[in-house]
């Protein structure tokens, strides 16, 4: 998971392609399960995408939005990878300006399996990272739902005493 960028997650959350697709890139004999998953989720609300976190920065001085869509999502932040990959490593602007940051750690709908097993899911970090967890652990689960263009919110702040009220352009 260590050269995915958020523009290429975007590319291997929407393909058609069952199996271990998001660890192509790693080579070896663990990327060969046979395990059959959907490429779309028809539900009404679901958890977000480790896209859906990339695309929320804004990005800031030293690396602008579009640095930030194009650096890998692993090395958003250097927590344990500074001593392997240390030029690739932290970048603040990125994970400080992304308003889907979590406070411990996240779970996303994106299956991933580093070790050749299918219970595995990309976690958003909170210290700004995106990588594996086991599903087993207790992790954020934080509802998704996917708007339209033409949702607008007619009213509320967006909080449990006054949340958002939705319409339709």
């Amino acid at each position: 998971y260590y050269d995915i960028p958020t523009i290429k997650m975007y590319e291997y959350e929407r393909s058609k392609n069952n199996g271990k697709q998001l660890c192509e890139n790693q080579g070896g004999t663990y990327c060969n399960d046979d395990v059959g998953r959907t490429y779309t989720w028809r539900g009404k609300v679901g958890l977000m995408y480790p896209s859906d976190y990339g695309y929320a920065t804004s990005g800031g001085n030293e690396d602008t939005r579009s640095k930030c869509l194009n650096q890998n999502l692993y090395f958003w932040t250097n927590a344990g990878a500074e001593e392997y990959f240390p030029e690739e490593t932290d970048h603040p602007d990125c994970y400080g300006n992304d308003w889907l940051i979590a406070a411990n750690y996240d779970w996303t709908i994106a299956p991933a399996s580093p070790s050749g097993y299918a219970y595995f899911v990309f976690s958003v970090y909170g210290d700004g990272g995106v990588n594996n967890v086991d599903a087993i652990i207790a992790g954020g689960v934080r509802p998704s739902v996917y708007l339209t263009s033409n949702v607008i919110v007619l009213n509320g702040e967006g909080t449990k005493e006054n949340p958002w009220i939705l319409g339709i352009e």
